[in-house]
């Protein structure tokens, strides 16, 4: 199921915040929610991972919780083995990295003016000047370290420290 987080201001929608949906088949949905005839002046943002990185990102973050035990070679081997590829059922660690079509649709419905596509490499190397150029597309004002600290790492996994707790969490059998 799509899920996303609109961005509500004064009782107009200003934004719409949603993760992992150009590539895998999600982002036809959500394309749809943004559609040119819903929200027509949007202007649509995104910002690509290395696939590479990010099927691996995926593994490591399900197996520090304990929901992927094999090596990340296998993991991927099966995965691309099931049959039924629907997000939940399988782990998609390719199909979330195949960009094109899910671009190509926002390019269809916004137009290349009302889209614009960043890089993760480039948002690391220059966070701010990013930062700038998003807030200009927006039409938005930019001031340097108002909306963050770049030095700051704000979103990161790490597995529990305490060993218990990091077995309850792997373990099968309290899952349901």
């Amino acid at each position: 199921m799509f899920r996303a987080l609109v961005l509500v201001v004064a009782a107009a929608t200003v934004g719409l915040v949603a993760v992992g949906l150009v590539g895998g088949q999600h982002s036809a949905e959500a394309q749809q929610t943004a559609s040119a005839t819903r929200i027509p002046d949007a202007n649509i943002i995104i910002m690509l991972r290395d696939p590479v990185e990010r099927a691996y990102s995926h593994y490591s973050l399900l197996a520090i919780y304990g929901h992927e035990r094999k090596p990340f070679y296998q993991a991927l081997l099966d995965d691309q083995a099931r049959h039924g590829k629907l997000l939940g059922q399988a782990r998609l660690y390719v199909e979330q990295g195949l960009y094109f079509d899910g671009i190509k649709r926002y390019l269809d419905t916004f137009g290349s003016r009302k889209v614009r596509i960043y890089l993760t490499e480039d948002f690391s190397a220059d966070s701010a000047k990013m930062l700038e150029d998003v807030c200009e597309f927006l039409a938005l004002p930019f001031s340097n370290g108002d909306f963050f600290d770049p030095h700051r790492n704000y979103n990161y996994s790490r597995p529990p420290r305490n060993a218990a707790i990091r077995w309850v969490k792997s373990s099968r059998l309290l899952r349901s």
